[in-house]
């Protein structure tokens, strides 16, 4: 393989990589990093921690939060009371934002 087609094929995996990041179901600051950073890569910028940081994973108690108002918004999803499930969910984008963020 030459340099200019291993180049090629690089540049086409950063692509492919930027392209299957984006179009995920649900966007998450991961997958965005992900795209970022092939974006980047495939405009020759190089690498830099301060201007595109990797995104911290979530600790323990952000999880055992995020399961816990999944099992309530499943709970009060169950009542079928449409006051109730409008007040879960407003109180589920107010503790989880970025769940609810849009895309761009």
């Amino acid at each position: 393989m030459t340099p200019q087609e291993e180049i090629a094929l690089l540049r086409d995996a950063l692509d492919h990589i930027a392209r299957i990041a984006n179009a995920s179901r649900q966007s998450t600051r991961r997958l965005d990093w992900i795209s970022s950073r092939a974006r980047e890569a495939l405009r020759g910028v190089f690498w830099d921690r301060e201007y595109l940081p990797e995104p911290k994973k979530a600790s323990m108690d952000e999880v055992h939060d995020l399961r816990n108002t999944i099992f309530m918004l499943v709970r009060t999803c169950q009542t079928e009371n449409m006051q109730a499930i409008s007040a879960a969910v407003e109180e589920a984008k107010i503790s989880h934002p970025s769940l609810f963020r849009k895309r761009e």
